[in-house]
């Protein structure tokens, strides 16, 4: 294996942009939904154990004071931020893979993160390979129950806001179901 200089990669992901090019490339998308979901309790575990990931980052103030956030919250917090990575994690994916212009060989989704990697490091010749996701904060197995239970209690103005910021990426990934229920959950609570 070798490794490969700034200047390098910037030149194998230029080459993405044609659709012959000589790399297998894919991007990994989330559930929008679970990545929120992934994201705050990254942070709540993190906080508890006083990690610098959360209490040393300027960009995550909303979890380091003495009353952090609860999930209605920080739904709120992330409805309402300006910032298009409100705290450095939650950039949508359509802003940072451009999977638009890129000719991606793949998708890769979260709830299939194995087999899927598995399939692609075959096809490649690269079986040897062990694929592995190691976050455990969030199960990636959305469902209609779940998403009611996560946006009771929430606001119209809250989940219109998360589907505006998030839209690209359920579209984009797969994840029209969550949107549509999502819509739906909206409508109820007008």
């Amino acid at each position: 294996r070798r490794a490969y200089r700034p200047r390098d990669k910037s030149e194998i992901i230029s080459s993405l942009q044609s659709g012959k090019h000589n790399y297998t490339s894919f991007f990994v998308c989330r559930n929008p939904v679970d990545k929120l979901l992934s994201v705050y309790n990254y942070l709540m575990d993190a906080r508890t154990i006083e990690s610098p990931l959360v209490m040393k980052v300027a960009g995550r103030s909303d979890f380091q004071g003495p009353n952090v956030p609860s999930w209605l919250e920080y739904l709120h917090l992330v409805a309402e931020s300006k910032q298009k990575n409100y705290l450095g994690l939650l950039l949508p994916v359509y802003l940072g893979c451009d999977p638009c212009s890129v000719q991606y060989d793949a998708v890769v989704r979260m709830e299939t993160f194995n087999a899927d990697s598995r399939t692609i490091l075959r096809e490649v010749g690269q079986e040897w390979v062990a694929p592995a996701h190691f976050n455990n904060h969030g199960n990636n197995a959305m469902n209609k129950m779940k998403l009611w239970k996560m946006f009771k209690g929430s606001t119209v103005r809250v989940i219109r806001q998360i589907i505006v910021k998030y839209q690209k990426d359920f579209e984009i990934c797969g994840y029209e179901e969550t949107l549509e229920e999502l819509r739906k959950i909206g409508k109820v609570l007008e």
